[in-house]
């Protein structure tokens, strides 16, 4: 992955093997209900469900999952601080991605 793919957003992206099922299934309900939510470019194995909100359906990102994703080039420190600033306090515009915080990670 190339860190500035992760700042492109488009409608539509590839998924890995594992995930291929969910992940496409993810997408056609997303299709189904919202074409234009956006969807971040290489971090689709990290997309959990989608979120309804009053406004319209989004896609639903595990933050632990992007880190450890981008932790496969960087630190953890490193990874944290870019998921921060340049993921998750980005405008998307609108039918932003929303980011879920687990349980489990909160301290």
């Amino acid at each position: 992955m190339i860190r500035g793919e992760i700042k492109e957003y488009v409608k539509h992206g590839g998924s890995k093997r594992k995930m291929a099922l969910k992940y496409t299934q993810i997408l056609k309900k997303m299709e189904e209900v919202n074409s234009d939510a956006v969807i971040l470019t290489g971090l689709d194995s990290c997309i959990v469900g989608i979120c309804n909100t009053f406004e319209g359906s989004c896609f639903l990102y595990s933050e632990d999952k992007i880190v450890q994703l981008l932790m496969k080039e960087m630190t953890e420190e490193e990874a944290i601080k870019y998921y921060e600033f340049d993921i998750l306090n980005v405008n998307y515009g609108e039918y932003s991605p929303v980011f879920l915080v687990s349980k489990d990670d909160i301290e």
